[in-house]
């Protein structure tokens, strides 16, 4: 079988589409430098659904806490251990819109494909998947009062586990936080958890963890920020 290539990009008749919209409430969660804002709005262009053009900002979170750990934790391919120091410095918070968000659905059976869409549109090319994004933002939708408020998709490291890209536009309603502990926290719930996600990912924990400098085999620097904990 040939490499599939490139994902294609946004057809030309996209904006008459009709996208499949899914209603979320309910608890979302990130996971963020200790030091930081629980909310992160960013346009860096750094991740998978940023705006291409760098005019609006997008909010990454997970939908339950293996997600939030292993796009956190797990960005290096192929490492599965974790640090203490590492769990230290984040904290894991829950939260949930005031009011349900409108997502562009990219899990459910047979969505992808009314969309002319595929797989590698969460887990290919950065570049082709920000300009779906900014065409999913710019969508008519069928309520132009009502716009999308983002997408429900994938997570890259584990499928099984749903993640979401927030715009940051006017409709959203409040963030409200439910709770925001450190990952490495002495309550005995978040304990059990941290040994549950663990358990799920064969990570082992260690005492220190060092990421590999890319540029400089040989050299080690701090792990750095990802989606989910910028």
């Amino acid at each position: 079988m040939s490499d599939p290539g490139p994902h294609p990009e946004p057809p030309s008749d996209f904006h008459r589409r009709t996208l499949p919209i899914i209603t979320q409430g309910g608890s979302l969660f990130r996971t963020h430098p200790h030091t930081a804002a629980p909310f992160y709005f960013g346009r860096t262009g750094r991740n998978r659904f940023d705006d291409p053009l760098g005019q609006y900002s997008v909010l990454y979170a997970a939908r339950d806490v293996f997600g939030a750990f292993i796009e956190t934790f797990g960005q290096q391919t192929g490492v599965r251990s974790v640090g203490v120091g590492d769990l230290k410095n984040r904290r894991l918070t829950e939260f949930y819109p005031a009011s349900p968000l409108r997502l562009v659905d990219l899990v459910s059976p047979g969505c992808l494909a009314r969309m002319g869409a595929d797989s590698r549109l969460f887990a290919g090319s950065r570049a082709v998947a920000q300009r779906w994004s900014r065409a999913i933002y710019e969508h008519p939708y069928e309520h132009p009062d009502l716009p999308v408020h983002g997408i429900l998709y994938p997570a890259r490291h584990n499928h099984t586990r749903c993640a979401v890209a927030i715009f940051d536009r006017y409709s959203i309603s409040r963030l409200e936080i439910t709770r925001s502990v450190s990952w490495y926290s002495d309550e005995e719930d978040m304990r059990s958890n941290l040994a549950a996600v663990l358990n799920l990912y064969g990570f082992s924990l260690v005492e220190t963890r060092t990421q590999p400098d890319k540029k400089n085999p040989g050299t080690a620097s701090s792990f750095q920020f990802d989606l989910f904990g910028e």
